[in-house]
C-alpha cells in the first residue's frame, strides 16, 4: 500500500523536527520525496539537502522551485512543503541531468529510468531554459508506454532564476526525473482546462521554436497591447501566464504562456509555437474552471486511488486567487494530496497508438497511485464534495461568470460573422476581377477591330505606289502596241521587244511581291497567339517602322542587334504603332516641327528597355497623370477613343508583364516601356 506524508514548514527547523520524527513512522520502505520550494534560495536548498540526506539516506528526492506549494487540499506561498510517499511493493530510482540540450535529455532520462515494469515517470525541469515539449518529445522518442507527469520550476512569477534539485544536484538549467516502477502499481491521471479562446484568429508568422518574433507579421508585445491594452503588455511576461496563446484547430486547444520578453519584442513561451500556427488570445473562465473541477472528481469514481500529486499552472492561482482552494480541497476526500504551481505541466493523453506527451499551459494535472486494487473510491465519499463547487461561489461570482461567458460567446460570433462576411467580400471582389478581366478582353477586341479602318488606311497607303507602277507599266505596253513602236517582221525589233516586255514583266513582279509581303506582315499583325515568344527587338521595331513608312516623320533607331526579349510581337507592334501615332497626330497639329521619333533600346538588371521619344512639344502637365485612362482623350470626340495608350499599358503589363510610362523631356514626351528579357527574368 502507498502512503503519504505531507506538510508545509516556514523554516528549515521545523522541517528538520518533522523528518526527525516521521523517520520512525517510515521505516526502510521505497520512498520518494518531493520538496516543492517557496522560496528561491540556493544556500535554503543545500540545507534541506543535507537534512534529508540525514534523516533519509536511502529516499529518492526530486525538489522544485514553485509559484505555490499543494498541501492535502490547502495553498502556501514561499513555504517549504514536503511529500514522503512510501511504497511497498514499486520501486523508485532518480537522475538529474543538467540541460544543454532539451530533446537529448529527455532521451537519456528515458533511457536511464525506463524498465519494463515502469508504470510511472515523474519529471521536474527548470522554468526558464528547458524547451518542456522538446524534453517530452525525446522521453517518446525511447517509450511511450509510461505517464509521464510532472511541471515546470517556479520562481513566484519573476522569471528571474528556478532551481530544480536532487539528493546532490541543484540545477538552475537542468531536469530531474524518478521513475516508479512494479506489477502491481496501478497510475490514473486527468487534467483540467478552462482557458477560452477569444477575438480574432491570428497566425504566428515568424518563430523558432518557442520563441515568437511574429504574429500576423506584428511584434507579440504589440498584439497583447492592441488586444490587451498598453497596461497589460507592459507587464509581460508576468501577466502572460494569465493570458496565454492557444493554438487552436488541432483535436484538443493547447494553451502556450509566456516566460519571458526580449527587448526586440519577442515572447518566449513554455513550448513551441510554429510559422503557421493558428492562435486566440486565452482568458480564463471561472465557471468553465470549477465546472470542469467538479467532472474531474466525479471521474475519480470507482477507481483505486492511495496517494495524488497534483501539477497545477500558476496562473490558476493567480485568477482563481483566494478560490484555489474550492478547485482542489474536495480531492481530500480522494486521498492525501501534494503538488506545486509550475511554469508549464507534463501530462500524458492515452490512446491506441502509444501515449501522447504534452506540456500544458494554464491546466491542473492530477497523477494518481495505488498498489492495492481494493483501494476504491465510492460515490458516497464525494457526493457532499460534488456541492462544495456550487456552494463555494456567491451568487456575484456565478453572475460575473456567467456574464463573461455570455459576452465571450457574442464575442465569438461577431468574430464569426466577420470572418463569413470577409469570405463572401473575398468571393464577390475575385468574381468582379474575373467580369473585370472578361470587359478588358472584350475591350481589348473591340480595340482591335476599331484599329482595322485605320491600318486598312496603312495598307492603302503602302499599296498606293506599286499599284500605280503597275498601272504605269501596263499603260506604256498597250501604248506601245497600239502604236506599233516594234516590227516585229525583223529578227532584231523582235528581240528588242521580247527584252522590253521582260523588263516590264520584272518590275511588275517585284510590285506583286511588295504586296504580298505588306500582306503578309499585317495578317501576321491581327494574327493572335498566346504563346510568348523570342523576339529580336531590333527586327520587330524595323517590321513596325516598316508599316508606317511613307510619313513625313524622321525615325532614329538605336538599339543593339542582339537584343532578344521574351513575349507577343503582334501585341507590341500594336502598343508601337499607338505610340507613334500619338505623337504624328500632334506633328500634323503643328506644321511648324520636323517630326522625329527616336527609338532607344537597352538591357539594365535582367530587364530591357524600349524608350521611345518625339520632339512634340510634350503633354501637358495637368494631362499627364491620366493618358493611361480609359476613354480619356486629349483630341475631339471624331479623332480619337481615349482607347489607344489604355490599351497599350494593358498589353504591355497584362500580356507582356511588364511595366508602362511617361515622362515629359525637352521639346518633347518619352514613353519607357520595361519588360523581362527572354528568360523571363525582371
Amino acid at each position: 500500500m502507498i502512503k503519504s506524508l505531507n506538510r508545509s514548514f516556514e523554516t528549515i527547523y521545523q522541517l528538520e523536527e518533522f523528518l526527525d520524527i516521521s523517520r520512525d513512522e517510515i521505516g526502510e520502505q521505497q520512498t520518494l520525496i518531493q520538496v516543492f520550494l517557496g522560496m528561491v534560495n540556493k544556500s535554503l536548498i543545500f540545507d534541506i539537502q543535507n537534512s534529508i540526506k540525514f534523516y533519509y539516506p536511502e529516499a529518492t528526492l526530486i525538489g522544485a522551485t514553485t509559484d505555490g506549494e499543494i498541501v492535502d487540499g490547502e495553498v502556501y506561498q514561499s513555504t517549504i512543503s514536503i511529500s514522503i510517499t512510501t511504497f511497498e511493493k514499486s520501486f523508485v530510482r532518480g537522475l538529474a541531468f543538467e540541460n544543454r540540450d532539451s530533446f537529448i535529455s529527455g532521451q537519456r532520462i528515458a533511457e536511464r529510468l525506463i524498465t519494463e515494469h515502469t508504470k510511472v515517470l515523474i519529471i521536474f525541469s527548470d522554468g526558464l531554459y528547458t524547451n518542456g515539449e522538446e524534453l517530452l518529445d525525446g522521453i517518446a522518442s525511447v517509450n511511450r508506454n509510461v505517464i509521464v507527469a510532472g511541471g515546470m520550476a517556479g520562481d513566484n512569477g519573476q522569471f528571474n532564476e528556478t532551481f530544480v534539485f536532487g539528493e546532490r544536484d541543484i540545477l538552475t538549467k537542468g531536469v530531474i526525473g524518478v521513475s516508479i516502477s512494479g506489477e502491481d502499481l496501478i497510475a490514473y491521471n486527468r487534467h483540467n482546462f478552462g482557458w477560452l479562446p477569444f477575438g480574432e484568429k491570428l497566425t504566428v508568422t515568424k518563430s523558432m521554436n518557442n520563441i515568437v518574433m511574429s504574429i500576423d507579421d506584428m511584434l507579440p508585445t504589440k498584439i497583447y497591447e492592441k488586444y490587451l491594452g498598453r497596461d497589460i503588455a507592459n507587464k509581460l511576461p508576468l501577466v502572460g501566464v494569465e493570458f496565454p496563446l492557444i493554438k487552436v484547430g488541432g483535436q484538443e486547444n493547447i494553451a502556450r504562456a509566456i516566460l519571458g520578453k526580449f527587448d526586440n519584442g519577442s515572447l518566449l513561451f513554455a513550448g513551441n509555437l510554429y510559422e503557421g500556427d493558428v492562435v486566440q488570445i486565452g482568458i480564463g473562465d471561472f465557471d468553465t474552471i470549477i465546472n470542469l473541477s467538479k467532472e474531474g472528481l466525479r471521474d475519480y469514481i470507482n477507481h483505486s486511488v492511495e496517494t495524488t500529486f497534483i501539477y497545477s499552472c500558476m496562473a490558476r492561482r493567480r485568477f482563481l486567487k483566494e478560490n484555489i482552494e474550492i478547485e482542489i480541497r474536495p480531492f481530500n476526500k480522494i486521498s492525501n494530496n501534494s503538488g506545486f504551481f509550475t511554469n508549464g505541466e507534463f501530462f500524458t493523453i492515452k490512446n491506441s497508438f502509444g501515449n501522447s506527451y504534452e506540456l500544458l499551459n494554464e491546466s491542473m494535472t492530477l497523477l494518481s497511485l495505488a498498489e492495492e486494487g481494493d483501494s476504491i473510491v465510492k460515490r458516497v465519499d464525494i457526493e457532499g464534495e460534488l456541492e462544495v463547487f456550487d456552494k463555494s461561489l456567491s451568487n456575484t461570482t456565478k453572475a460575473i461568470s456567467h456574464l463573461t461567458n455570455v459576452v465571450l460567446k457574442e464575442i465569438e460570433k461577431e468574430v464569426k460573422d466577420k470572418e463569413e462576411l470577409n469570405q463572401k467580400l473575398e468571393r464577390d471582389i475575385e468574381i468582379e476581377i474575373e467580369k473585370n478581366h472578361e470587359k478588358d478582353e472584350l475591350l481589348l477586341t473591340q480595340y482591335k477591330l476599331a484599329k482595322i479602318g485605320e491600318l486598312m488606311g496603312m495598307i492603302a497607303h503602302q499599296w498606293r505606289q506599286p499599284l500605280a507602277s503597275i498601272s504605269a507599266i501596263t499603260s506604256s505596253v498597250k501604248l506601245k502596241l497600239a502604236l506599233q513602236k516594234f516590227n516585229l517582221d525583223t529578227e532584231s525589233e523582235k528581240d528588242n521587244f521580247i527584252e522590253y516586255i521582260y523588263d516590264n514583266i520584272a518590275k511588275v513582279d517585284k510590285s506583286i511581291d511588295f504586296l504580298s509581303n505588306t500582306i503578309d506582315d499585317f495578317r501576321k499583325f491581327y494574327k493572335d497567339s498566346s504563346e510568348i515568344e523570342s523576339i529580336n527587338l531590333y527586327e520587330l521595331i524595323k517590321h513596325t517602322l516598316s508599316l508606317v513608312d511613307g510619313t513625313k516623320v524622321e525615325f532614329k533607331l538605336d538599339c543593339a542587334r542582339e537584343l532578344e526579349i521574351a513575349g507577343h510581337s503582334n501585341q507590341l507592334i500594336q502598343v508601337f504603332l499607338n505610340i507613334i501615332k500619338n505623337s504624328t497626330d500632334v506633328f500634323r497639329e503643328r506644321s511648324d516641327i520636323k517630326g522625329e521619333i527616336s527609338f532607344r533600346c537597352y538591357k539594365n538588371s535582367g530587364s530591357i528597355y524600349i524608350e521611345i521619344s518625339d520632339n512634340g512639344g510634350g503633354i501637358d502637365k495637368e494631362l499627364l497623370p491620366r493618358i493611361f485612362e480609359k476613354n480619356f482623350s486629349t483630341k475631339l470626340a471624331k479623332d480619337g477613343t481615349g482607347l489607344g495608350l489604355y490599351m497599350s499599358k494593358l498589353i504591355v503589363e497584362e500580356r507582356c508583364r511588364g511595366e508602362l510610362s511617361v515622362v515629359n523631356i525637352d521639346n518633347g514626351a518619352k514613353f519607357t516601356i520595361k519588360i523581362p528579357d527572354k528568360n523571363g527574368e525582371s
